[in-house]
Order: structure tokens, then C-alpha cells, then sequence
């Protein structure tokens, strides 16, 4: 009995650190395009490794998407975010000064650091 007592407590343990990491990871502070914040993003994948699609908006909260990418394997510059959006700039050229490519709903993109992006 002691013993599923502190099996169930480590297991509590892991499930509560596992939701606080899954919560921060999407409670990024937002913050403005401004040649030093922001990281290196790319489309997400399922379990089989195939690249999810996303849609890419002309601003936040805009109803309906400019265009929506299919099997998209390139990187972009995350140069700022507001709330659940993220802006991207294509990642050629200047360092994070790339072409304008749009705002992605932040669920639909994995982040990573700069080094990532080459």
C-alpha cells in the first residue's frame, strides 16, 4: 500500500510538471518585431512525421487565410508575437529581416532557437 502510495505521488508529480511545461511553452510573453526578439519556427508534424499544414493571414485575427501551405519543410523568422499569433519572415538575407510571409496561428508551428533556422 505505501508503495502505490508513492508510485501514484511520483506519477502526480510528472503529470503536474508535464502541464506546467505544455502551459509555459504556449504563455510566451508577446513581444514586437524589433531586430532582437523572437525565435526560429517551422511547420509541426504528426506522430508519422508528416508536416501539418498551416495557414497564413495577412494580420492577426483575420477570418480567413491569405493561403494555407501544405508539406511545407522551410524555416521562418518569428519576429513577433500577439497572443496566439506569430509573425514570419522568410529567413533569407539579413538576420531576421527576411520577406514578409504572413501571421500563423502559434498552435500550428514548432519553436526553436535561432540556430535552427539555416
Amino acid at each position: 500500500m505505501k508503495l502505490l502510495r508513492v508510485c501514484l505521488s511520483i506519477v502526480a508529480s510528472f503529470l503536474t510538471l508535464f502541464v506546467m511545461a505544455s502551459v509555459s511553452a504556449q504563455s510566451v510573453a508577446d513581444y514586437r518585431e524589433d531586430g532582437n526578439t523572437g525565435s526560429c519556427g517551422w511547420a509541426k508534424s504528426d506522430s508519422r512525421g508528416n508536416t501539418l499544414p498551416i495557414s497564413i493571414y495577412a494580420k492577426p485575427n483575420d477570418a480567413n487565410p491569405l493561403r494555407t501551405i501544405n508539406k511545407d519543410n522551410n524555416f521562418y523568422w518569428v519576429v513577433e508575437k500577439q497572443g496566439n499569433w506569430v509573425k514570419l519572415r522568410g529567413t533569407g538575407g539579413e538576420f531576421l529581416k527576411g520577406p514578409f510571409i504572413g501571421w500563423v496561428k502559434l498552435q500550428q508551428l514548432q519553436l526553436g532557437a535561432f540556430r535552427n533556422c539555416n
